[in-house]
């Protein structure tokens, strides 16, 4: 119930992630609603952020949540560039994301590999090489082999 009405949260927080974030953490008491919610939440308010300037706010959203809620927070943000992204491209401002000067090196971490998990999955193999080419090696050792 929670993660099909999440889509409204937007208009009932009046936009504001943070407060939604805290709804999801403070008022759903099953820990498994809770994860899959705030996934939804994040990807959701992704998609009326995709062409701002910057994300941090979503970010910030994502590093008030329990340490055990974080990873699927930030994988949710990540997913929002997919769902909501221009089609056949919705893999380029997610990485333009992942360079972001405001993520901390795990966060740029979890954010490559999942971008290009997610790249993987819904571009060409040619496209898919392209991309591993551009990024440094540090971070494509696992996923562009």
């Amino acid at each position: 119930c929670y993660f099909e009405f999440i889509g409204l949260f937007t208009m009932v927080f009046q936009n504001d992630i943070m407060k939604a974030t805290r709804y999801v953490v403070e008022e759903i008491p099953n820990p498994k609603h809770r994860h899959s919610t705030i996934a939804k939440l994040a990807a959701d308010f992704m998609q009326d952020d995709l062409a701002k300037e910057s994300q941090l706010r979503n970010v910030e959203a994502c590093r008030i949540v329990p340490q055990d809620m974080f990873e699927d927070c930030f994988r949710g943000l990540l997913n929002g560039f997919i769902q909501h992204g221009e089609p056949e491209k919705q893999h380029e401002k997610g990485l333009a994301f992942c360079k972001a000067s405001y993520l901390r090196e795990g966060e740029r971490q979890m954010c490559y590999q999942s971008m290009l998990n997610l790249a993987k999955r819904n571009i060409s193999q040619d496209q898919f090489l392209k991309i591993c080419s551009s990024i440094d090696k540090s971070y494509t050792a696992n996923y562009c082999l």
